[in-house]
């Protein structure tokens, strides 16, 4: 317990706080991401990569459920309604993935892709699991539960095409995908698994 209430207090804090990008992502946002581009972040957290382009000059703007300050709105996500449209919208670390059931999932791709100008570009990450992982299979085929301190990421099986058709079959045409192993690391004296994501850059095709 107490190491879970360091590594909680970690996540929700310290490393909440830091404005970084991981190595994926960077090279992601500077691929895509222009000077003129107008950005929104779903799921910004405390702003991680929000300030990290903000402090760069970019304009962005962010929702959350948990926080919110004068760049980040404090709202359901699939209760927002935006009164403006975005080059390219974030979605990043866990942030697909607490849309749970698979209906909230889906709603949420729809309404990212609502945000999108024309041609506009939809940066995401989402899970995968390893088969010697423990999973609770969900009615979702090809989708599996994790648990998450009490919560449930709806995560789905490899990195194969799963992520890739789901945009698809929204009409967002993937144009780049970008696996990442996570592997294992000791913290506060235990070995954690990192987490597996697929990074997935799709394009809005009316």
């Amino acid at each position: 317990m107490e190491n879970q209430e360091k590594w909680s207090k970690w996540f929700d804090g310290t490393m909440a706080r830091r404005f970084f990008l991981y190595k994926e992502e960077g090279f992601l946002i500077n691929k895509y991401i222009k000077r003129n581009h107008k950005v929104f972040d779903v799921g910004a957290g405390y702003g991680r990569v929000l300030y990290f382009l903000k402090n760069k000059g970019q304009d962005v703007k962010g929702i959350d459920l948990s926080y919110e300050d004068e760049n980040i709105e404090k709202k359901d996500f699939l209760d927002f309604e935006a009164q403006e449209k975005f080059d390219v919208v974030l979605c990043l670390l866990n942030s697909l993935d607490y849309f749970s059931p698979y209906e909230n999932r889906k709603k949420a791709l729809v309404k990212m892709k609502s945000l999108l100008k024309e041609g506009g570009i939809l940066i995401l990450s989402s899970h995968y699991r390893l088969p010697f992982f423990n999973f609770k299979k969900s009615k979702y085929p090809g989708f599996y539960f994790e648990e998450v301190d009490g919560n449930y990421l709806l995560t789905f099986y490899g990195f194969g095409n799963t992520l890739k058709r789901e945009l698809n079959s929204l009409n967002l045409k993937v144009i780049e995908y970008l696996p990442r192993r996570g592997g294992t690391k000791w913290l506060f004296g235990r070995l954690l698994r990192r987490a597996n994501f697929v990074y997935a850059v799709a394009k809005k095709n009316g």
